[in-house]
């Protein structure tokens, strides 16, 4: 978040009200006619192995190395001792393992990115700064000020929808009747 909110705060601009709104529904038939998908013909067919014969084989190696099971086993022991010294040792052993492994591990933030970049590889964190920016939220808080219900459901969860909803549900009903009663 602290990645997203450096990109947000450094370009100011003024908000401007969106004329329409628009709904999710809407956008997403708006962006899939704007990406189009290629077809491809040449590819005639696909063969999915159960396993991979790397896999196959390292199952191979570890069922049946008596060398491989035996370390396998003093970890187990070494893992559930209860001598006062292997709980010394274990200790410290957990404690700089965490300390390496905060280190060494990949941030939550770049394991996210990755994820989305399997399925999206023209994803980029400034695009979407920019995409929530420029159309997410405009469209909510207009919506939220409008009291326009019906396109709030349509951009929100349930449960957020419910909440909000309750909220802005009196509001609602109180320009309807001030313009019933102005008429």
């Amino acid at each position: 978040s602290e990645e997203l909110d450096e990109l947000a705060f450094s370009r100011n601009k003024i908000y401007k009200a969106p004329e329409k709104l628009m709904k999710r529904t809407e956008l997403r038939t708006i962006m899939k006619e704007e990406k189009e998908i290629k077809v491809d013909d040449e590819t005639k067919g696909v063969t999915v192995h159960k396993d991979s014969k790397f896999y196959q084989s390292w199952q191979n190696f570890k069922e049946n190395n008596a060398y491989l099971n035996k370390m396998f086993e003093l970890k187990m022991k070494y893992d559930e001792s209860d001598n006062p010294a292997i709980r010394v040792t274990r200790a410290l052993t957990d404690l700089i393992g965490k300390a390496l492994g905060t280190v060494l591990t990949p941030s939550t933030l770049s394991e996210t990115l990755t994820e989305i970049n399997k399925y999206d590889p023209s994803f980029t964190p400034e695009g979407f700064a920019a995409f929530c920016e420029n159309v997410v939220v405009p469209n909510i808080l207009e919506a939220m000020i409008r009291a326009d219900l019906e396109v709030l459901k349509d951009w929100m969860h349930e449960s957020a929808y419910n909440v909000t909803s309750s909220i802005l549900k009196p509001y609602y009903r109180g320009q309807i009747q001030t313009m019933l009663t102005d008429y």
